[in-house]
């Protein structure tokens, strides 16, 4: 017996064919699309959303921080994905992982792209904060820190975004999130605490090329 998804490759490839510029090939393939889905009981939300794939970073953390939050979201952003993060466990100990879901490749580009920046954030920033001074205060220290990361995140952002996005993709996105019984968690609105290193993380971004 076949699997669903097979059903659901072929169902998505009838509906393909429906789209053909002849008359007689086309009402054939649509009816096979219906004789199916009718068969299986398939619906059209979940041939809708039947090419979106998930792609899992696992982490060995087990609290997501602002950077990894704010940098996920964004690279989901440019690359036209959704994303969410989730648990998984490792010999009795639960850690985080972060999960980007959409069509390919634009799933496994993100997912790509967030494990190369990730470290490359985390090594400039810390750059960035063994040039303070000896005196500054640890709280002052982790509030600079943040308006560097969110500094250089929103850098990367506008070099990046896309002014043409996929309503049918974002469409997809969306039904597919109705599957997911996500529990959504407001991010809070950036807080800058030093404007001028947010620009100065900004212009890092804008002149030197990502390694």
């Amino acid at each position: 017996m076949e699997d669903m998804q097979t059903i659901i490759d072929k169902i998505s490839k009838c509906l393909a064919l429906s789209k053909s510029a002849n008359e007689h090939e086309a009402a054939i393939a649509l009816r096979q699309a219906q004789a199916l889905m009718q068969k299986y009981k398939i619906s059209e939300k979940q041939i809708l959303i039947s090419d979106i794939k998930e792609r899992i970073i696992q982490t060995k953390t087990q609290r997501t921080k602002d950077i990894e939050r704010r940098l996920k979201v964004m690279i989901a952003n440019v690359f036209e994905c959704g994303s969410y993060s989730g648990w998984y466990t490792l010999e009795g100990t639960r850690y985080q992982q972060h999960v980007f879901y959409g069509v390919e490749p634009n799933a496994s580009i993100a997912a790509y792209a967030y494990s190369v920046l990730l470290p490359i954030l985390i090594k400039n920033k810390q750059s960035y904060l063994a040039t303070l001074h000896g005196n500054t205060k640890l709280k002052s220290k982790r509030r600079l820190g943040i308006s560097y990361h969110r500094g250089w995140i929103q850098g990367v952002e506008k070099k990046c975004k896309n002014l043409n996005p996929d309503k049918e993709l974002r469409e997809k996105l969306n039904e597919y999130e109705k599957t997911l019984n996500l529990v959504y968690c407001e991010v809070k609105s950036v807080k800058h605490y030093n404007k001028d290193m947010l620009y100065q993380a900004r212009v890092k971004v804008s002149f030197t090329a990502i390694e």
